[in-house]
């Protein structure tokens, strides 16, 4: 008992005397105090930054990058790149697990989903992970979560960004690795979500905003993150709110005057850890622009939806163009087979005014060698034969021009080549439909 107060003594007097800055924190929050990792100790405080008590982490691996979760109100200490799962027993966080610090989930995503931990992701000899695993405290093995065989698969991630809340994992941001050299690493620009109930993974989209290079960011709950973008001088340049869930990304005025990557989230407030001071600030008091919220990512039942209406659109569009043009052509004259129809009634031709007309309709110029030589009559004389197409044109101007009302349909003037014959024309032929 002696003991342990010395440790709280030691404790406290160390973050009040040396007011330490914390280079990024991981922090579990539970009802009416937090747990925070501390080199080899994990400290249990209250909201108003009073220690309350410690615990010592034995066997601990140097280096080691550690998850505070909890479950069943019980905090564990997990390993991110390891198998290594720590748990209180008996004032003092006592390994659990029955496997080896193997480095192969370097930077994976750790969190708590139906009482069980889990990890997704990671990086280790030269390749990166895909699959969820998860602790099983009857073999205090880490397991294969099998899934839908039938889902799609998101790439091998790590050092990535993720939410866990109501059964559904989102998963942005991160790095894939090159499976030709093993090494390189490019960036992951999609968003994926794994539903738990049907054990599928979704892929939402790009997203637009990791084309930021530099970045931090706190969970905020309902799949929310609060994040601060960064310029290449290190300067906050635009701060948001992502709602991966309802797929928002929402401006904040604000400019943070505190270190996103040493804050935690708590109801509706913001706790930062400066020094020996543990400040609240309050979400409320951030000018959030909903209105200027734009979609965090483009999702496919969006893109399917949008693209969809699209086409829906262009369709009405075409089909009215396509009435438009038949109303149109309706109100037009068209030849028929003895004829010409307009307006739904037709109107019949002699053979020799068909003719003509059909070689006016379908011809700019019509020499007068050819339009006589349509009309031909091999019984009668050449002069007959001109005198006949004459009329023929004429009775031809007239019918057309009580039906259409138009003055003379066919016309006529001098060949530019040879003065002696005529050139048969009209400028009404444009009329007709072809």
């Amino acid at each position: 008992m002696k003991l342990r107060i010395f440790i709280l003594l030691y404790f406290a007097c160390l973050i009040h005397v040396l007011g330490q800055e914390f280079n990024g924190i991981d922090v579990n929050v539970q009802q009416k105090h937090f747990w925070m990792l501390q080199e080899d100790y994990i400290l249990k405080k209250d909201f108003k930054n009073i220690l309350l008590d410690s615990f010592y982490i034995q066997s601990l691996a140097p280096k080691s990058k550690l998850k505070i979760v909890s479950k069943k109100n019980t905090p564990y200490i997990v390993s991110s790149g390891g198998g290594m799962v720590w748990k209180i027993i008996n004032d003092t966080f006592v390994r659990i697990d029955k496997s080896y610090f193997h480095k192969m989930t370097s930077k994976s995503s750790v969190f708590v989903h139906r009482d069980t931990i889990f990890k997704f992701g990671g990086y280790g000899y030269w390749s990166s992970r895909n699959f969820f695993s998860y602790f099983s405290e009857t073999s205090n093995h880490w397991e294969y979560y099998p899934i839908n065989p039938q889902s799609i698969l998101p790439p091998g991630l790590f050092d990535m960004d993720s939410s866990y809340a109501s059964d559904r994992y989102f998963v942005s941001g991160g790095s894939t690795v090159n499976r030709h050299t093993g090494t390189t690493s490019r960036s992951n620009s999609v968003i994926w979500r794994f539903d738990f109930d049907s054990k599928s993974w979704s892929d939402l989209g790009i997203s637009k905003f990791f084309d930021y290079k530099t970045y931090d960011f706190i969970d905020i709950g309902q799949h929310r993150h609060l994040a601060a973008t960064y310029s290449d001088e290190k300067l906050a340049s635009s701060n948001y709110i992502l709602d991966f869930n309802e797929n928002l990304m929402i401006p904040i005025q604000n400019s943070f005057d505190f270190s996103i990557a040493n804050s935690f989230h708590k109801n509706d407030s913001i706790f930062t850890l400066e020094g020996n001071k543990l400040k609240k600030r309050s979400l409320s008091s951030f000018m959030i622009l909903d209105k200027s919220a734009k979609p965090l990512y483009m999702d496919s039942i969006s893109l399917s939806k949008g693209l969809s209406s699209v086409v829906v659109v262009i369709m009405l569009l075409m089909i009215v163009f396509l009435l438009f043009l038949y109303s149109k052509n309706r109100q037009r004259p068209k030849l028929s087979d003895s004829g010409f129809r307009f307006q739904r009634v037709h109107y019949p031709l002699s053979v020799k005014e068909y003719k003509v007309l059909s070689l006016m309709v379908h011809n700019k110029t019509v020499d007068s060698k050819a339009l006589l030589d349509a009309i031909y009559d091999s019984n009668l004389s050449p002069p007959q034969n001109n005198r006949i197409k004459l009329e023929v044109i004429n009775s031809l101007n007239n019918k057309l021009a009580k039906v259409l009302d138009v003055n003379k349909f066919v016309s006529s003037k001098k060949s530019s080549k040879d003065q002696r014959m005529l050139i048969y024309f009209s400028n009404h032929r444009k009329d007709f439909v072809l």
